[in-house]
């Protein structure tokens, strides 16, 4: 993995967590900033929502968004 992926990826997770912390308008466009910039490194975006999205859910949760599907 490149710096330049890594960095991506990092910057991508923190924009996802902000976010899920403060659903603000600033925060979404921080978050959809890290997504243009982790698709411009090559980094598959989805792959990294689901991964942290999984982290900062609980069993719970996540059995909630499954069914709500």
């Amino acid at each position: 993995m490149s710096q330049c992926h890594s960095t991506a990826v990092i910057a991508l997770q923190a924009a996802i967590i902000g976010y899920d912390t403060d659903r603000t308008p600033t925060s979404l466009h921080e978050l959809k900033r890290a997504v243009a910039g982790a698709r411009a490194a090559g980094v598959n975006v989805s792959a990294v929502l689901a991964a942290t999205v999984t982290v900062l859910c609980t069993e719970e949760e996540l059995r909630r968004i499954a069914d709500a599907a």
